[in-house]
């Protein structure tokens, strides 16, 4: 599902004026490094070449080195959201992970980290509405190799909106793929449906796009009934507190009720729109903590299920990196509990795809480590 994230993360920073700031400076070396390590993570084989098992651990020490060069950075670059600071910080720990799972040979698994890197650009470019630009064209021979839905995927995460419309436009309109890979159909509608809701701030767009997806002649019984499901969600009245400025928190509450009564589980299809529109609210929620405070420590937690519950189909995997931040600010609490819980199950199923325990051992240490913080005494202060 992850920037990428630090690199989408500048979404919200002024477009680049003729001298860069250092910031700028920064996050296009690190749009460089992470766009080779998207162009082989695309595939196993690529991640698996004799030519990546070299270029693959330099990259990541990389990416690590400029993330921590960073991080002071943002506190100067004007932008209120307390989450840009916390997900550097995750992003340069996850990088730390891909390089170690990689050099054991865990490669599918790092391959499925630095993805994510990538597909975590797809969700933060959309909590803001600041202008989405190209940093990068990053088009090049290897990217017709990719499958028309890997070329979406790629280009939104190095924030080339144009190739990626191009292409979400050619696959939607496509009544043979819907036939013949009708999973990889889905998944760009729902990319698609992200633009919209989130980018765009246009139900109405999204309303129309599940229109044209309801009346293509390949289309389902079944998946007829998802996409008027999600056209219900977009119309019904609880989801104007998506788009509407100061939102009162019982509107909010609204929604996420009708969120949880689509299912008990949280990677139900059907929460996907709701899913988007909830994340939207809740990053308004966190841009407005007053300086000098932390979040609170719930809505992170409700972040982290709504981008678990729009992961389904592992189009995003932002979730953890909010349960991660819940974990720091609440210790020793229910809430600290409930966001550590979220996360072990989480890593531990993205590892092993089972309720096993069989993960290297680097990643027991950090859980062992972070149940220890989750039990500190409540006397011990959270970070501001």
């Amino acid at each position: 599902m992850m920037l990428a994230s630090l690199f989408c993360l500048v979404i919200g920073v002024a477009d680049a004026e003729p001298e860069k700031t250092d910031l700028q400076k920064r996050m296009q070396q690190m749009s460089v490094v992470l766009q080779d390590l998207l162009s082989r993570a695309v595939s196993p084989e690529r991640f698996a070449s004799s030519e990546s098992k070299k270029a693959v651990p330099i990259a990541l020490k990389q990416l690590s080195e400029i993330t921590h060069a960073v991080e002071p950075l943002f506190k100067a670059s004007g932008n209120t959201d307390p989450s840009l600071s916390w997900i550097s910080q995750r992003f340069r720990q996850e990088v730390q992970i891909a390089k170690s799972s990689f050099e054991q040979g865990h490669n599918e698994y790092a391959r499925s980290l630095v993805s994510h890197l990538g597909q975590s650009c797809v969700m933060c470019h959309s909590r803001s509405d600041a202008k989405f630009t190209a940093a990068l064209s990053g088009t090049g021979k290897w990217t017709e190799e990719l499958k028309p839905e890997e070329r979406v995927s790629y280009y939104l995460s190095i924030r080339n909106k144009d190739a990626a419309t191009k292409e979400i436009d050619q696959i939607l309109t496509n009544p043979k793929l819907l036939e013949k890979r009708p999973l990889a159909w889905e998944k760009t509608l729902r990319l698609a449906l992200a633009m919209d809701v989130r980018w765009s701030k246009s139900k109405e767009a999204a309303i129309a796009r599940l229109g044209d997806a309801i009346k293509n002649p390949e289309t389902n019984a079944k998946e007829k009934a998802q996409f008027l499901d999600w056209m219900s969600d977009l119309k019904d009245p609880a989801f104007a507190v998506v788009y509407t400025n100061s939102p009162k928190s019982k509107a909010i509450d609204k929604l996420w009720k009708r969120m949880a009564q689509k299912s008990a589980g949280l990677k139900d299809p059907r929460r996907y729109v709701l899913a988007l529109g909830l994340s939207r609210v809740l990053h308004d929620q966190l841009s407005r903590t007053p300086a000098g405070k932390t979040a609170d420590p719930k809505t992170l937690w409700e972040l982290g299920q709504t981008y678990e519950s729009a992961e389904d189909l592992g189009l995003f995997g932002f979730h953890e990196w909010y349960y991660l931040s819940c974990i720091d600010i609440a210790r020793n609490t229910p809430q600290g509990k409930a966001c550590y819980d979220a996360y072990s199950t989480s890593v531990v199923l993205g590892f092993t795809g089972t309720a096993g325990e069989d993960v290297p051992d680097d990643l027991k240490e950090r859980l062992k480590s972070l149940k220890s913080v989750v039990d500190q005494p409540s006397e011990v202060k959270a970070p501001q």
